[in-house]
């Protein structure tokens, strides 16, 4: 089978330009792979503030429940020495 130097360069040139869209896809794909990176490794931190905050929320409220059990405490002293007075 005889192939024409025209249809050689014509195959050759689909080639390339199939070669040169695959290459541009290719760095589409590999950008946005980046910018999902980014953005999970930014989640990561916003867990990672989230997870602190409510660590510090945590350390409060058992603040606060020392400072209550202090103050009933407090009440019951009162409430006993009130009884105790003639």
């Amino acid at each position: 089978m005889f192939v024409s130097i025209n249809q050689v360069s014509t195959v050759a040139c689909g080639l390339a330009e199939i070669a040169t869209n695959t290459s541009y896809e290719a760095e589409q794909g590999r950008q946005k792979v980046e910018q999902a990176i980014c953005q999970m490794e930014q989640i990561g931190q916003g867990s990672e503030a989230i997870q602190t905050a409510i660590e510090e929320l945590a350390k409060g409220s058992q603040e606060i429940g020392k400072i209550v059990n202090f103050i009933s405490t407090i009440a019951t002293q009162t409430n006993l020495l009130g009884k105790l007075k003639p």
